[in-house]
């Protein structure tokens, strides 16, 4: 500080000889004039003064120690200023973040050797500092900034309690205020801000959700009911699970910016589940974003990862589906699954993760089908027989009304459930000379829809001549049984055989006195010896073998 004698109007300098003394609050500097109209005093002032100015005091012609003891005169400098810290300081001691939930910050106000600033006691009420909080990531959303009355006592404000209500990295900056409330306010009018404002500070933080929640989960057969087929095909026959997952702050707010524009990540969900028949022979099929496609039934608890990709607006909607697979000729036992339990498993993603509370009636059982037929011999040139859907099972079974199921063959059931084309239907019907496929016009077939497991075929006569012809029925693949080494996979292409699709032995012989009509035969229909299939012969009565 240049500290200069002037004449007594003022408007010039003047020579001094002796001592003057330089006095800011309780720092004093000593000037030693010898006939020179100014000197410069030096200052180091530890602590902040927000509104002072110099004292001064001289004595001509000698040289004293200050404070002078007997001055010749004394006066303070019309200029008041401040004395203010260098620059703010923020730190945390939170290792993780969450949005909504407190964690702490600490606040220093620094003097030019990195010190905590004596005497800068500045606090919240009086304003003279702003705290403000910024998503770094443009197009994102800024929170709100919580923190509780902030009261330097020498430049420290420690712990100071603090939430911030939304997500991401976050940057919270404390700075002088730039108005009249700024520390050094007093010399607005004759100082730069680069040199009047306390130099602001900045610290980064990343807030993560404060919950991951599993809001719904669905479970829904592909028949809508409790049941289903075994099926190769996962489109044919499948459970579907759908979840919905969002992402709040501790407030039970839906984070927004949880989405992949700004900070959503992938997220892993579990679904668990109880099953009656764990043989390792059985397989799944599967479609969806699984963490593992092993398909044996005992990796039947699986992992679906969403994509941060689906996150709107911090929900996902996501979903994957299973099925039992099936062979043709390899029947199962059923297979009842449950589910059990859905989690969220992605860890670090948030300080709660919430499963799904799920109800009781969340399974299902799959069940190996096969259609079943009856050959049809007879002198009506119009009737009927019928094919039926049996589910096998080494146990009894019982429907969904707890009713007994009737065991058409040895542990094969009828099912009395399947009473929708949806579940599996014969779509058409090809009466032909031969077990090979290939349409005559001597006789023509229908097949009514399934009702409680059974269709009745109808078979009309075109001429009135006598003879044997195969009805080929076309049908859902799942619904295809044959043993091992009697037949093939499906087949209802032309030409295809009774061996790769089911297959009904019509035969018409004209009414005849005293001569009677045989039964049929299973001869080029069913090829498995423990499965015969039952006939039927019509001449005014039935007859059942």
């Amino acid at each position: 500080m240049t500290i200069a004698s002037l004449n007594e109007s003022n408007d010039d300098y003047q020579e001094f000889n002796g001592t003057v003394c330089a006095t800011v609050d309780n720092n004093i500097s000593k000037l030693l004039f010898n006939d020179q109209n100014s000197s410069t005093a030096t200052f180091t002032i530890q602590n902040a003064l927000k509104d002072i100015r110099v004292h001064l005091s001289w004595k001509k012609d000698v040289d004293e120690n200050c404070p002078l003891t007997d001055e010749d005169n004394e006066t303070n400098t019309t200029d008041n200023f401040a004395v203010r810290p260098e620059k703010f300081l923020i730190t945390g001691n939170s290792a993780s973040i969450f949005a909504g939930d407190d964690f702490n910050l600490s606040f220093n106000a620094l003097d030019a050797d990195g010190s905590d600033t004596d005497d800068y006691n500045e606090t919240t009420a009086n304003a003279s500092f702003t705290i403000e909080a910024n998503s770094t990531k443009a197009g994102c959303i800024n929170g709100t900034l919580h923190i509780d009355d902030i009261n330097f006592t020498n430049g420290v404000a420690s712990d100071i309690n603090t939430t911030y209500s939304n997500i991401g990295d976050v940057n919270i900056t404390i700075k002088d205020s730039n108005d009249s409330s700024s520390f050094a306010y007093v010399d607005h009018d004759d100082t730069n801000e680069s040199q009047r404002l306390i130099s602001p500070a900045t610290a980064s933080i990343y807030v993560k959700p404060y919950e991951l929640n599993i809001t719904d989960v669905s479970f829904q057969p592909s028949t809508d009911k409790d049941w289903l087929y075994m099926a190769d095909n996962i489109n044919d026959m499948n459970i579907t699970l759908d979840t919905i997952v969002k992402a709040f702050n501790k407030q039970g707010d839906i984070l927004q910016d949880f989405n992949e524009t700004c900070y959503a990540q992938d997220v892993n969900v579990t679904f668990y589940y109880d099953l009656n028949n764990s043989n390792s022979d059985i397989n799944l099929t599967l479609d969806g974003n699984l963490t593992s496609n092993d398909v044996n039934i005992s990796d039947i608890n699986k992992t679906l990862q969403i994509p941060k990709k689906l996150f709107i607006d911090g929900e996902a909607n996501s979903s994957y589906a299973f099925g039992i697979d099936r062979n043709y000729y390899d029947y199962k036992n059923p297979v009842n699954v449950v589910l059990k339990d859905v989690n969220v498993t992605t860890q670090n993603i948030s300080k709660e993760l919430q499963g799904k509370l799920l109800e009781s009636d969340n399974n299902a059982t799959f069940y190996f089908a096969r259609t079943y037929t009856q050959d049809l011999a007879t002198s009506q040139s119009s009737d009927t027989t019928k094919a039926e859907i049996l589910i096998y099972s080494d146990h009894p079974l019982k429907d969904d009304n707890n009713v007994s199921l009737q065991e058409e063959l040895l542990n094969w059931y009828l099912n009395t459930m399947h009473t929708d084309n949806s579940f599996g239907n014969i779509t058409n019907t090809t009466p032909s000379k031969s077990i090979q496929k290939s349409a005559t016009t001597d006789i023509t077939t229908s097949a009514a829809s399934i009702t409680n497991g059974i269709s009745t075929i109808e078979v009309n006569t075109t001429n009135d001549t006598k003879g044997s012809y195969f009805i080929h029925l076309d049908e859902n693949r799942w619904l295809w049984y044959v043993a091992q080494n009697f037949g093939s996979d499906y087949n209802d292409s032309d030409n295809s055989k009774c061996t790769e699709h089911p297959c009904i032995k019509y035969t018409y012989e004209q009414k005849s006195l005293g001569h009677a009509v045989k039964s049929g035969t299973t001869t080029g229909v069913h090829f498995e010896s423990s499965d015969v299939n039952v006939s039927k012969n019509n001449q005014g009565v039935r007859l059942f073998r």
